[in-house]
């Protein structure tokens, strides 16, 4: 019996694994990704090419038109990796120099909130688009992600060290 058992049970990881590459496979990535974000944010994942324009529509029903203009990537010397990327855009006709790297927080102008995520290909840039009267996230979504947890509930820290909490 024990095997009949091992082989169902290797029989539903193997499904589940191929299930998953294959939507993966077929599926557009940046709906996905989208789906993802959605529960948590109302911002908007975008690639551009250079010269090429997104019409983003705010909450008021009016658009504001983006134009990746140019892209600068600096790479290090070493191993030629991308460290960071200027990226020119236009909003509305307002020109834009947007700084694609690690910790940059979005900017606002225009009445919409942009921020370059990263370069992708030659030439090509992920934004993140938010209504400026939007908040970055919704926190009221996020929660401690184990429920009954009691945080400070036991007398030892980490390496088994005695706490006093009071």
């Amino acid at each position: 019996m024990k095997p009949t058992i091992k082989r169902i049970q290797v029989g539903i990881v193997l499904l589940c694994t191929f299930s998953v590459i294959a939507q993966a496979a077929s599926g557009d990535k940046r709906n996905t990704l989208d789906d993802v974000i959605k529960k948590y944010s109302a911002q908007t994942i975008i690639r551009l090419n250079v010269n090429s324009e997104y019409q983003f529509k705010l909450n008021d029903g009016s658009h504001k038109s983006i134009r990746l203009i140019s892209v600068e990537e600096h790479r290090d010397s070493i191993i030629r990796k991308v460290r960071r990327a200027e990226v020119n855009v236009t909003v509305n006709g307002k020109s834009l120099c947007l700084v694609c790297g690690p910790y940059v927080m979005p900017v606002e102008t225009e009445g919409i909130r942009i921020q370059a995520d990263m370069t992708s290909r030659p030439r090509r840039v992920q934004f993140s688009l938010w209504d400026a009267k939007d908040p970055i996230v919704y926190t009221d979504r996020f929660s401690f992600p184990l429920r009954d947890y009691l945080l400070f509930s036991h007398g030892t820290q980490s390496y088994n060290e005695v706490v006093h909490l009071g």
